[in-house]
């Protein structure tokens, strides 16, 4: 009934209905990214604890988490989707993790930018006042 036609997307039966499972080529560029995904988010999860500087294992805690938990729900839906189990295999799931990954992405980005030089300036501040006070060695 629905071929790949972008008129397709205005139709809610596009996104509810039960999908054909991927085959071929286009289910190995899935699986290949999401274990990607995946697998930098396990690597920045255990790189971040040798770095010294707090800020940056901050960024690579959040963004080890936004890639180990998108990889591991897509790759759970694209199994659902292969195995044919209702509800959980439809197109919108996938629309909605490929929006909360822009989101969150969203949210790193803004830390890194935004935050983290405010804190870094912040902490520098209190590290020159403290060095005035009595009490510290």
């Amino acid at each position: 009934m629905f071929n790949l036609r972008l008129e397709n997307l205005m139709h809610m039966e596009y996104w509810f209905k039960q999908p054909d499972p991927t085959m071929g080529f286009l289910m190995w560029i899935m699986v290949i990214f999401l274990l990607i995904l995946t697998l930098s988010g396990l690597a920045l999860k255990i790189t971040r604890r040798y770095r010294e500087d707090k800020f940056h294992k901050e960024i690579m805690r959040r963004t080890g988490n936004l890639n180990l938990t998108i990889g591991i729900l897509g790759l759970v839906w694209l199994f659902m989707r292969q195995e044919h189990i209702l509800l959980l295999a439809w197109r919108i799931w996938a629309l909605t993790l490929l929006l909360i990954f822009f989101w969150w992405l969203s949210r790193v980005l803004r830390y890194a930018t935004k935050r983290v030089p405010f804190l870094r300036a912040e902490s520098a501040a209190k590290e020159q006042l403290e060095k005035y006070l009595p009490g510290r060695n």
